[in-house]
Parts: structure tokens; sequence; C-alpha cells
């Protein structure tokens, strides 16, 4: 009872506090500490017992210095920085990193961080002037688009018996993407088709970059580029420019679940071909493109419609 207490409080000072503030409050434990001491004092007030009001002194003195110790174990520890990847499958682990680094004169200890409730791993000592990554497992129960507006720096060191932490905000957003469904993509149709898949194949392949000559064919060497550095390169081309895909969801056969699997698995399957592709989900039309932000767009639209949790 005194647990769910503790974290109605702890929740509404928190969606309070300030960005840079550091914050203290009891602990469980703390809590359960902080009744016996109450308790053996009222015994001593009622046998008048020395003992017992000399016990009830040194345990509220190393509640007072543990109270001391705990919040000012913060002061100096600031987040500097939140590592995460472009997107994590579902029902997998969605693994990010935090920076913290110690800009006081004194170590720190048993320092950790806190997004969505989610505590991450300890770092039991920080130095002067010494930086440190926590690693952090954020939580997701579906598919969709989390931002992350803020999170804690947390220690209850050194006793457990209170829990202090300081907020930081940070603008940040992750991507659950649905388990891809291993389907082979579909075969080529014609060009002029507005549905389904789009593969054109085009006769002339598209310059990628120019190389240095090595005992290749003289057919591939850039004779205009030789009359101009007087050194022999060769053209390399990308066969892949000339390979497009239209995805379309109105295509694809099964249940909503199986539907946003198959498109991921076609996407990433794409993007690892290097080809180009479209997409069609959601109400979303992303034009034809490839690489990073591509991919990206793609993803966004294909599990989420625009909102964030």
């Amino acid at each position: 009872m005194l647990n769910s207490v503790k974290e109605k409080i702890v929740a509404r000072v928190e969606a309070a506090t300030s960005n840079g503030k550091v914050y203290i409050f009891l602990t469980g434990s703390g809590g359960y500490f902080s009744l016996l001491i109450f308790i053996l004092f009222i015994i001593s007030l009622s046998y008048a017992n020395s003992l017992a009001y000399l016990c009830s002194f040194l345990f509220f003195s190393v509640i007072f210095v543990s109270c001391h110790i705990t919040n000012f174990n913060l002061y100096g520890i600031d987040f500097f920085r939140l590592k995460l990847a472009d997107y994590y499958f579902e029902e997998e682990e969605a693994m990010a990193f935090v920076g913290v680094k110690n800009s006081g004169t004194k170590s720190r200890y048993d320092i950790e961080v806190s997004i969505f409730n989610s505590s991450s791993s300890y770092v039991a000592e920080v130095l002067p002037g010494q930086s440190c990554e926590l690693g952090l497992i954020l939580p997701h129960k579906e598919v969709g688009l989390y931002e992350i507006e803020r999170g804690n720096l947390n220690t209850s060191f050194p006793f457990g018996i209170f829990k202090s932490w300081k907020p930081f905000k940070c603008s940040s957003d992750y991507l659950v993407i649905p388990k891809p469904v291993e389907m082979p993509l579909p075969g080529s149709i014609n060009s002029s088709s507005e549905k389904g898949i789009l593969r054109s194949s085009l006769q002339k392949e598209e310059f990628l970059e120019h190389r240095k000559y090595n005992n290749e064919s003289l057919q591939r060497i850039d004779w205009k580029l030789y009359a101009k550095r007087d050194q022999l390169y060769v053209k390399d081309f990308d066969s892949n420019i000339g390979t497009s895909f239209k995805f379309d969801e109105s295509t694809v056969l099964g249940n909503r679940k199986e539907v946003l699997g198959i498109l991921t698995g076609w996407v990433l399957r794409a993007e690892e071909m290097g080809a180009r592709y479209s997409l069609n989900v959601n109400g979303r039309t992303i034009g034809l493109g490839s690489g990073r932000n591509q991919l990206l767009s793609c993803l966004k639209a294909i599990s989420s419609k625009g909102e964030k949790r």
C-alpha cells in the first residue's frame, strides 16, 4: 500500500518537475524504516526507556545523513545525448543508450536513467569530468511511433532509503515496425500498370562513380576525363537503378497484421537490393526513391498513421 501511494505521489511530482532541478522522496524500504523509527519513538515516550530514545536518535541520524547524501549525489550529473536505432522490430527489445557526464568536482555513485519508468543499468561511479553511456530497454507493446519527451537521472545512494531524481528533456522518437513476413517479391509486370509491383528494366545502366583503371576493358575508359587529368579512369554503373517497385496494400491479401508484415519485408528487401520503390499504405503515398530517408518514411507510413504514442 505504501508503495502504491508513493508511486502516485512521485508520478504527480514528476509531471510538474522542471528540467535540471533535483527532487527527492522516500523509497518503499525507506518508508518502512521511517515507520519503524516512529514506532520506536512512541515506545520510548510510553516507557521512558533511554535505550529506545538513543536508538530512535541514531536511526533518525541515519535518515538525515542519507537524505543529504542522496540529494547531493546528482549535483553535477547531466544528460547529454540519447542514441536510438532507426527502428526496432515488434516483440524484440528496443535497446537505447543514454549518455551522462559528471561536470562536478566530486565522484558520483550508483547513477541510473529511466524513460517511461524503464530503469537502466547502474553505473557504479562517475568520476569528475567523466562521461559514460547507460544501456536502457525502451518499453513497447505494439507497432507504432513512440515519442520521448523527458526522462530522469536517478540515484538511491547510499542506503536506498531515499530516491533522488533529476528530470531532463530530450525530444526524440523511435519506431517499432511489424515483424517482416518472408514473402518473395512478386514477378515483374508492365511498367504502365498502376497497381501491384512495378519493375522497369532499363536498357541503359545509371552512372555511379569513376574508378582508377586496373587492366580492364578499354571500352569502359572515360576518355574525356583522361584528356583533362591525364590519368585513366573507368566508369562504374549501378545496375539496380533500373529496378523499381511500387508497393500497394490493396494488392496484398491477408489480415491487417499479415499485410503490414509483408509490406515491411518488401520495403526492407528492396532497400537491401539498392532498388527504388514507392509505397501506398494507410492512406499515405510515398513517392519513388531509395536510401535511408526513403526507408524510414515508408516504415513510418506502414507502422503508424502519423500519430505518436
